[in-house]
């Protein structure tokens, strides 16, 4: 669910797995529906499923969501008895939201509409019948040009020119760089 460009689809499909997404953004949607995978560009709360599925991800989706315990609801309806949710959402707890407050990059009005800690997302989920079964922290890949955009973006300009030195003098330019995005990794399961 949220399945952007389908990075994931494919590496679901290299693994022998038939994999299906849902991706808002018609562009994406469409694209990938050209490439020959299976994706709605519909609300997911608006799809009538008929099958049930063994891993159903959200990546960076909930943060966005009305109606979680609608949504949740359905989402436990269309796990198999022994599938799991993989999800991964900012961490309210996190350090950088402690250190930076309304200065951290999470906090984007209207788009992000939900912040959870591990703790009030485990109220949420228990409603629902769910249960966690791991998590920790996550972060991403990025490249030195995503990332040098990311600090612009988020007004932390001042911070490039040490950036691109540290960069420079490590040999770091056209890497990828694993970046704590302060954020949550959650597996869940049917209770």
């Amino acid at each position: 669910i949220g399945c952007a460009a389908g990075y994931c689809l494919e590496v679901f499909k290299t693994k022998g797995w038939i994999p299906f997404g849902i991706e808002l953004n018609t562009e994406y949607a469409g694209q990938l529906q050209q490439n020959g995978y299976k994706v709605y560009d519909s609300p997911f709360l608006d799809i009538s499923f008929e099958e049930k599925y063994s891993v159903i991800t959200l990546f960076d989706v909930v943060e966005h969501l009305t109606d979680l315990q609608e949504h949740f609801i359905k989402l436990h309806s269309i796990l198999e008895n022994d599938g799991v949710i993989v999800l991964i959402t900012p961490d309210y707890n996190s350090l950088q939201r402690k250190l930076l407050g309304k200065k951290w990059f999470q906090f984007k009005p209207i788009e992000h509409i939900n912040y959870f800690s591990l703790a009030t997302f485990e109220k949420l989920i228990d409603s629902t019948g769910f249960r966690i079964v791991e998590s920790k922290k996550a972060g991403q890949y990025s490249n030195t040009d995503f990332l040098t955009d990311r600090l612009k973006k988020y007004k932390f300009g001042f911070l490039i020119p040490l950036f691109n030195l540290t960069v420079k003098l490590l040999g770091l330019k056209n890497q990828d760089l694993y970046i704590d995005t302060a954020s949550l990794y959650v597996v869940l399961k049917k209770k």
